[in-house]
């Protein structure tokens, strides 16, 4: 019954998503454009929308526009339903010639394709879990899920709002379960396979501009897809049990043990400060799950390029427009990446220096655009960032990437930068110097964020590494592999494009190997929900009202806490404490939620009722083993007054599990 369930959404998706690119036709007149812009566009406006007044369930909105999603298919198939439509037959033919299903659908099949890979690793690994960034994701989606408004209420830290990270990903996640009506765990599933297949379309259309031959394109593709680092390939020289996580991380703290290249190497690697450099290539990002900004950053490089490219084949303006409209979007969904997108935006304008009169003011409206969107969110979330005092730096001499390492790591991306300039080709020497100068700015420049010490730059390398080796594919790639004159060139970029494709043997073995006990569960609670009492519980929630919750804290993060009332769409009073002390740029109030907590569930605080009340706490969570039953005794006698005991199953060591609702 799952299996039909999750049918229908993917074609509600499918019929929803393919109506939008039509509408979007109507101003872009290419397939691929206009399907991946659609999101973004559409989004935005609703966005602005909700700044003003939230809209609440918006399952209404889900059956106007997939009923609006089939008129137009139809429109497009030739349908003629009216007088109207006879009036304007020039300009409607022009928009079927573009979008007539028989043309529109190797686009829409891209997609597709690319979407049910995603959703496949979501299929087989589903849990929301304490692993990696997963539970903050979903918690930042389940602050927009009751449609309050922008900025929204923070799920893990109420009553505050939403200003301290990235929004626009997150609120776009969320809509879709608000239209499709479903749950917080199987939206996340549902949105991340919808990134990565929009991503992923987002690449290919890239490559119909910037590449000519079909093997090109798919070979192109296929880096972007599978591709991993530099190590790819010779990973298991290093390491005696290698994990996908361990070519991420190759620059970290994981020792090299494996003789004798490992440990050689470690030798190599002691006489150095240890760092912290990872990154995450979109191949390992389908991996991991993580619905995390970095995802928005790799989609909106490839709209640039899209856009920014067929600015270059048809001189039409409106392009301009939109490349400058992923600036704005940028920071609303991943600043980290804003920095590198602005620069390669600028470079491209350099390259039209000529046109600097035009290009300017309609990269300005553009952002200008989505900026005035979303300035309801805008405003407060610049203020907010700039308690963090971060700031590009230079990198001290004791916190350089080792040589060697860095060019272990780098080293498609290197190669195919010193490729470029020796391809014979002017555009190819510029995106050459480009490639070498983005490198030399990421080993030489950071973000001094909160972190310190070996991980001074990690969030820099994370974030920036990865982007510029996309980048460089995508706009080298099609230079060495088709364009350059000379044959040992494009051998060269055979090589250097293929080589990190090796990272599919260890894609493979992950799969095959791995156990997958959750397999088809989408609701990404399944590790929670397989313990009766926390089932019932869960289930319990969902009956209930929504309200704002309290539960015992774990004072630790990356934790399978915080996390049973989102999957039951309530919000908690405070959640993972330390995340929530990093985005609120270490507040004190936030320490002592903390302790006020503690000294609750451990039966110390004399105020409970009056301090229960005052925060409008609606329900207290009583299931976790630390939960005893003299515990609950002394708690349940202190606050009687104003909370009643719900009863939902006695645990086979006696504890109760329930909770106190508000009365």
């Amino acid at each position: 019954m799952q299996y039909l369930g999750l049918f229908f959404t993917i074609a509600f998706l499918t019929l929803n998503l393919w109506g939008g690119a039509l509408a979007t036709g109507f101003f872009v007149r290419n397939r691929f454009l206009a399907l991946v812009l659609a999101p973004w566009l559409w989004t935005s406006i609703l966005y602005c929308g909700e700044t003003f007044h939230g809209l609440g369930d918006l399952r209404w909105l889900g059956l106007i526009t997939t009923l609006s999603s089939a008129t137009l298919i139809a429109l497009s198939a030739n349908w003629n339903p009216g007088r109207f439509f006879q009036q304007n037959q020039t300009r409607l033919e022009a928009w079927r010639a573009v979008f007539a299903p028989r043309k529109f659908w190797p686009a829409l099949a891209i997609f597709g394709g690319i979407f049910c890979y995603g959703l496949l690793w979501r299929l087989a690994f589903p849990s929301i879990d304490g692993s990696s960034e997963k539970i903050p994701d979903l918690m930042y989606i389940c602050s927009y899920l009751p449609g309050q408004g922008v900025p929204a209420k923070d799920a893990w830290l109420s009553p505050y709002v939403s200003v301290h990270y990235y929004s626009f990903q997150y609120y776009a996640a969320a809509l879709l379960g608000r239209m499709l009506g479903l749950a917080p765990g199987y939206t996340y599933n549902v949105a991340f396979a919808v990134i990565v297949g929009l991503t992923g379309a987002a690449f290919a259309g890239a490559t119909t501009v910037v590449a000519k031959t079909m093997r090109v394109r798919c070979a192109l593709l296929a880096v972007f897809l599978f591709g991993g680092t530099g190590v790819s390939g010779i990973v298991h020289l290093f390491y005696k049990e290698p994990t996908l996580w361990s070519g991420m991380r190759f620059i970290g703290s994981a020792p090299y043990d494996k003789a004798p290249i490992g440990v050689r190497f470690q030798e190599y690697a002691n006489h150095f400060k240890r760092l912290e450099l990872p990154g995450e290539p979109f191949s390992y990002s389908i991996f991991l799950g993580d619905y995390h900004p970095p995802l928005s950053g790799f989609y909106l490089l490839c709209v640039a390029i899209l856009a920014g490219g067929l600015y270059e084949v048809t001189q039409q303006k409106r392009f301009i427009a939109i490349v400058g409209a992923t600036l704005t979007w940028n920071l609303l969904s991943n600043t980290w990446t804003l920095p590198l997108q602005g620069a390669v935006i600028g470079l491209w304008c350099l390259w039209h220096w000529r046109k600097a009169d035009r290009f300017v003011p309609l990269l300005a409206v553009g952002a200008g655009m989505i900026w005035l969107l979303a300035l309801g969110y805008l405003n407060p979330f610049i203020a907010a960032s700039a308690e963090y005092k971060t700031a590009f730096r230079l990198v001290s001499s004791g916190d350089h990437t080792p040589a060697i390492s860095f060019f272990l790591y780098l080293l498609p991306t290197i190669g195919i930068g010193i490729a470029a300039l020796c391809s014979g080709r002017r555009v190819g020497w510029y995106i050459g110097i480009g490639v070498v100068a983005a490198l030399l700015f990421s080993e030489f420049v950071y973000v001094d964020d909160v972190y310190s010490g070996e991980f001074e730059r990690f969030n820099t390398t994370l974030k920036w590494w990865p982007w510029i080796a996309s980048a460089t594919v995508l706009l080298a790639g099609p230079i060495l592999l088709e364009q350059s004159r000379r044959k040992s060139v494009r051998l060269v970029g055979w090589l250097l494009c293929l080589y990190p494709c090796l990272y599919v043997y260890d894609l493979s073995a992950q799969w095959i190997r791995a156990p997958k006990p959750e397999f088809g569960e989408l609701q990404g609670s399944r590790y929670l929900t397989q313990d009766e009492g926390n089932r019932r519980l869960i289930d319990r929630l969902k009956a209930e009202p929504k309200g704002l919750v309290i539960e015992r804290l774990n004072k630790d993060s990356y934790t399978n806490t915080a996390c049973l009332p989102l999957f039951a769409g309530d919000h908690l009073w405070l959640g993972w404490f330390g995340h929530e002390q990093l985005w609120h740029g270490y507040a004190g109030d936030i320490a002592q939620r903390q302790d006020r907590l503690m000294n609750f569930f451990n039966g110390d605080m004399a105020e409970a009722p009056g301090w229960l009340v005052s925060e409008k706490i609606d329900y207290i969570l009583w299931y976790q083993p630390a939960d005893s039953k003299e515990l609950w005794t002394k708690i349940s006698e202190a606050i009687r007054a104003d909370y009643i005991w719900c009863d939902v199953l006695t645990a086979p060591d006696g504890r109760r599990i329930g909770f106190w609702r508000r009365r």
